[in-house]
């Protein structure tokens, strides 16, 4: 399943690798494995940005005075307007600590990464009235420190690309500081440290356009550069930062601030390099005090840190980076919330569309390569269409939440043939189109079942030699949902000698999660036959509405005399009537078998858009 992200940065600092911000370097990671996940990534940022997806720049701002800040914003907001006006954008997500000035009040749903400190943002982003908002935290200590009443996604932890950093047992004579160089970093307080302990510090960094941190380089970083060692290397890209992480004795972290997160930790820790760091915020989730480091409260501290910095072990250091930090789980948690934003929504759409079977839900869908065509309406999904090859599915529909919907939906289709539509589905009704037959589906109506007397016949006789046997009918609990499933891929095998639809490890990885999933909207149902408590038997239904869906079924050959499949089929279609259900469909296909129990033909469609 393809997604379309808009992703908007923080208006007035570059996105990239080279980034000098945190905040930036995280959006482009996410950004990149979005792209190499196969979903399209758009990116509304500051012009120079480096992006995997498709740039949307906002001019760049020498000062960054209130005026520059309105002005920014507003370009924000229109290019956010004409994205989602001409794109099919799935998802927002945003990075910046001013989102609440250009978040839409109407659009998709919307990702909020908290990456500053929460009493740095307006108060008023807590009581958001916007639906389909979420805001998540980046590390448990700033989640901490956001109000009670902040209703919060689970945290996503930062991570790094370990692949991209190399230990060095051989260190070189100076301590490294990264970052923006501003009041809240502490720059100065580092610098004064390693003074002390007579060491030279190397800062890498960048001096961004506000009038406090302009005054505060020329007051407290320039007039200590004069009279030292100490080196002032200005912002660093990529390549030369992973060199001097490698080969700095240690990284100094003096910050001021409760950090959120400290890339620049995990990094020179993958790096085999210790950090030294004011027990500031997360950085006490990072540093393990006297192994990978030492956390500190002050410049003296921090001074004999230095001088005890030899006791840590590089080796130690990297290891910590590869248990606690790998990239990889950082973005697949963004592209599984992603996904899970989106499906919730779709899933909504689902829920108000009537007549519709399981296998139109997203539960059954997202997980096949599809093309979704949609349709938004004052920003809310209210049609779907999903285009592509899916052999398993005996019903296709389209969701449309009404006939404008439907309308609206069909002219913006591309040509294409939709096959296994229902013929009482809503979308046929509401659009004018050409459609041939497709597939029989034959169903019983189960009000007033009566079965042809020999089939009654046949029933009995084979209930009975199951009893003699010890057989017995079983139904499946929500906790037997994995049971019956492994159960039913051996059985199923052993019935058709190995050459059944179910062998491939591809389909029981997808009927893996699509069980559980049907299980828990109380959509699935299990009917089994246990001897000696072994389940021998299993037939795999969906229930939905008051018509249930024979799929799948599968048995020990040693029970072929006692007929399991009529009996399970049978004690499903009891089963059905108990719980007041009106149809037992046997999906596509046109099997004589079932006409002895009475079926009677509904005929799919395939419309046709030329």
């Amino acid at each position: 399943m393809k997604l379309t992200i808009l992703s908007v940065a923080y208006p007035f600092a570059p996105v990239g690798p080279d980034a000098v911000g945190g905040a930036e370097q995280v959006q482009a990671q996410v950004e990149r494995a979005t792209v190499q996940a196969g979903h399209r990534s758009i990116v509304i940022a500051m012009e120079g940005s480096q992006v995997a997806g498709e740039l949307i720049a906002i001019p760049a701002h020498r000062a960054l005075d209130d005026c520059a800040r309105s002005v920014g914003r507003a370009k924000v907001r229109e290019a956010i307007a004409k994205a989602l006006e001409s794109e099919d954008v799935d998802v927002l997500h945003f990075h910046g600590i001013d989102f609440a000035e250009y978040l839409p009040q109407q659009g998709p749903p919307a990702l909020v990464t908290l990456h500053l400190p929460p009493d740095w943002y307006p108060s008023g982003i807590w009581t958001i009235s916007r639906p389909k908002t979420h805001i998540h935290c980046v590390s448990q200590s700033q989640a901490s420190r956001c109000p009670p009443a902040a209703r919060l996604w689970p945290v996503i932890p930062n991570g790094v690309d370990l692949d991209l950093f190399r230990a060095r047992s051989e260190k070189r004579g100076f301590a490294l500081m990264l970052g923006r160089v501003c009041p809240e970093k502490g720059f100065h307080i580092g610098m004064d440290a390693a003074d002390r302990a007579r060491i030279p510090v190397w800062i890498g960094g960048e001096v961004f356009g506000y009038e406090a941190h302009q005054r505060y380089f020329r007051e407290q970083i320039q007039s200590r550069l004069q009279y030292t060692n100490h080196r002032f290397l200005g912002p660093l890209n990529s390549v030369r930062k992973r060199r001097l992480l490698a080969g700095a004795k240690c990284l100094l972290v003096p910050s001021l601030a409760p950090e959120t997160s400290s890339l620049v930790a995990m990094e020179a820790l993958a790096s085999g390099t210790p950090v030294i760091a004011f027990q500031s915020g997360a950085l006490t989730e990072i540093v393990e005090h006297g192994v990978t480091g030492f956390l500190v409260e002050n410049g003296c501290e921090m001074t004999e840190a230095i001088s005890q910095i030899e006791r840590i072990d590089p080796s130690a250091c990297r290891k910590a980076a590869e248990e606690r930090f790998p990239l990889r789980e950082t973005t697949e948690a963004y592209l599984a919330e992603y996904r899970r934003m989106f499906e919730e929504e779709w899933r909504a759409l689902y829920d108000e569309c009537p007549r519709v079977t399981p296998f139109a839900s997203p539960e059954w869908l997202s997980g096949w390569p599809l093309n979704l065509q949609k349709v938004r309406r004052n920003g809310k999904l209210v049609a779907i269409a999903a285009l592509g090859e899916m052999q398993l599915s005996d019903y296709r529909d389209v969701l449309v939440q009404d006939r404008d919907a439907a309308e609206k939906l069909w002219a913006k289709l591309p040509p294409c043939t939709l096959d296994e539509i229902p013929p009482d589905s809503p979308f046929l009704e509401a659009i004018t189109c050409k459609t041939e037959d497709a597939s029989w589906c034959p169903f019983v109506r189960l009000n007033d079942l009566i079965f042809p007397s020999k089939l009654e016949k046949n029933l009995r006789l084979q209930r009975h030699k199951l009893q003699q046997r010890g057989g017995e009918f079983c139904l499946a609990s929500l906790g037997e949902t994995s049971e019956y499933l492994e159960a039913l891929f051996e059985l199923h095998s052993r019935r058709w000698h190995g050459e059944g639809v179910l062998e491939s490890e591809e389909l029981k990885a997808f009927h893996r999660q699509v069980a559980p999933a049907f299980a828990r909207r109380g959509w699935l149902r299990f009917h089994g036959i246990r001897l000696d408590g072994r389940l021998c038997a299993v037939l795999y239904a969906f229930a939905k509405d008051g018509r249930v869906y024979y799929y799948l079924s599968g048995y020990d050959p040693v029970l072929a005399d006692c007929g399991p499949g009529s009996l399970l089929i049978h004690e499903a279609m009891r089963y059905a009537i108990e719980q007041g259900d009106c149809e037992f469909d046997f999906l596509r296909g046109a099997e004589p078998y079932k006409y002895r129990w009475g079926a009677e033909n509904r005929i799919n469609k395939r419309v046709l858009k030329i």
